[in-house]
């Protein structure tokens, strides 16, 4: 009987192991896909961040050459 309640015992326990490595492993692969689509998404907040920087650059440029302008216009 003590026997047989080991091997229940063993059984049980192997199962619960089994379990937890299913479950371990999925739980990496889903932080691994997490990690991924953060990664993803600070490339592209970069990338808008650079394009906004642009856009600023530009529009700096553009304030300058209408200030020029209208300073070339006083004048005349």
């Amino acid at each position: 009987m003590a026997k047989a309640q080991q091997e229940t015992v063993k059984e049980i326990t192997t199962s619960h192991e089994r379990i937890i490595g299913t479950l371990w492993n999925a739980w990496k692969k889903e932080q691994q896909g997490l990690e991924q689509m953060i990664e993803g998404q600070v490339k592209a907040i970069r990338q808008l961040q650079q394009g906004i920087q642009g856009i600023q650059a530009r529009a700096a440029q553009e304030r300058k050459l209408m200030q020029e302008q209208i300073d070339e216009l006083k004048r005349m």
